[in-house]
């Protein structure tokens, strides 16, 4: 026989477990909410499980509370328990740190942790299985896990980033650093922030080798700037409908600011929250023009690398130890020596083979279009109760309710999704701020339906 809940979760990473929180706290007694994970302790997700502490946060502490309306729940928390300051920012206050990102998760979990126990408010149960199977029945949703099965009247889909494929003879991300020889030569896919991390345990570790970074664009994140004393006022932007015509008022903010003696990154601050409005007025042309031409750009600018972290990297660059090329990668080959090589292909050359002792990966997460063939949504998406954005990038939902489209563009009243899983409305949705104020639109919609 089913069990019967108000409300399932569906993936515990941040996503998940921040949406709990937020609907622990606001559904009355007597409502029910299961949130089922199998991986990384719920709470944690992938960001936020790395040991190391030399992976730091991408974001001041003081951006990163879990609660809306407490702004500084987490640099307390930090406070509290005694969290020990990155090397290099033990003069900076709390709230300016960039934090390891371990202590967050602590405060993630533990927040989680709370929320189960809490006598006020909603029942929160974990359920530490994945779901394997989503089935629309009259009541709601069928969830099966671990054997067993739940009626949800209402089901949140926050299951994160869809899954890189695997490349055979590569090890993957930042935690694959960890035990290599310290004189093992080296050669990064990918020079994003997965990449920012490998290098800082790299660069801890003592390694010596050398390290060849390689990625499309061949341009590292750039640098966070200490904080503006105000926000940066934006000037009205464009409604041309024109991918250009933004990137063009993105430049001529940014130099107005730097004119004004204010960093330009003041400017990429201020227009996060209008993000969601700039990408739903672009239409579906303009949308493909700026993800082939201005992706790149976008992300080095809007994805930012801690100052403590780039100094460490142009310190490898400048003792020859860390290069940097502009290259597509094609895959491995096991070389005859039992090193590895890299298949690389920089613009207007032909391919070449590269040798390392390790091909590390750093590409970050799979691609949107991989969820069409997840074992949860592949069902739903074949029987037309859901499907990928026009882009691909993840899940369609509608971008005022998160409710998750058909195929005939209908939003579903009992299935929603959340996070990274589904970008297309939003265009991203991968940092704390933008989940929280999604989580915390999300919760009244949902206390609304199980009302009506």
């Amino acid at each position: 026989m089913d069990s019967h809940i108000d409300v399932a979760i569906l993936g515990g990473g941040l996503s998940g477990a921040l949406l709990a929180v937020l609907l622990q706290r606001a559904l009355p007694s007597g409502r029910s909410i299961a949130l089922f994970e199998s991986g990384p302790p719920p709470g944690r997700g992938l960001a936020y499980s790395t040991p190391d502490p030399n992976h730091i946060l991408n974001a001041p502490a003081g951006a990163m509370s879990l609660l809306p309306d407490q702004p500084d729940h987490f640099t307390a928390w930090l406070e509290a328990n005694g969290a020990p300051a990155p090397t290099g920012q033990e003069t900076l206050p709390v709230a300016r740190r960039f934090a390891q990102r371990m202590f967050y998760g602590d405060y993630v979990e533990e927040n989680l942790r709370a929320a189960t126990s809490a006598e006020a408010g909603a029942r929160l149960a974990i359920h530490r299985d994945r779901a394997t199977a989503l089935e629309e029945v009259p009541e709601g949703w069928r969830i099966t896990s671990g054997g067993a099965t739940w009626t949800a009247r209402l089901c949140v889909l926050a299951i994160g980033h869809a899954p890189s494929p695997a490349v055979p003879l590569a090890l993957r991300g930042a935690e694959a650093t960890a035990n290599l020889p310290a004189d093992a030569s080296l050669l990064l896919v990918g020079s994003g922030l997965t990449a920012v991390d490998a290098l800082m345990s790299l660069h801890a570790a003592g390694h010596r080798g050398p390290i060849r970074v390689v990625s499309r664009h061949g341009r590292f994140p750039l640098e966070h700037a200490p904080p503006a004393a105000a926000p940066w006022v934006l000037s009205p932007p464009p409604k041309t409908g024109r991918a250009s015509d933004l990137m063009h008022w993105l430049r001529a903010e940014g130099a107005r600011a730097i004119e004004a003696g204010i960093p330009w990154q003041a400017v990429l601050d201020s227009v996060r929250k209008e993000v969601p409005a700039l990408w739903r007025g672009l239409p579906l042309p303009a949308r493909r023009i700026f993800m082939r031409r201005a992706l790149s750009a976008w992300n080095i600018h809007r994805h930012r690398m801690p100052a403590a972290s780039g100094a460490i990297i142009r310190a490898m660059q400048e003792k020859g130890q860390l290069t940097m090329e502009a290259a597509s990668f094609g895959g491995c080959e096991a070389a005859p020596d039992g090193r590895v090589l890299a298949l690389l292909h920089p613009s207007g050359e032909a391919t070449r083979a590269e040798a390392a002792d390790h091909v590390i990966l750093c590409t970050g997460p799979g691609p949107g279009r991989a969820w069409a063939a997840d074992p949860l949504l592949a069902p739903l998406i074949r029987q037309g109760r859901a499907r990928l954005d026009p882009l691909a990038l993840g899940l369609d939902t509608d971008p005022d309710t998160d409710a998750v489209l058909d195929t005939a563009g209908a939003g579903s009243a009992s299935l929603t999704a959340i996070g990274p899983c589904a970008p297309g409305a939003r265009f991203e949705i991968t940092a704390v701020p933008e989940i929280r104020a999604q989580a915390a639109a999300l919760v009244p919609r949902l206390n609304a339906a199980l009302a009506g």
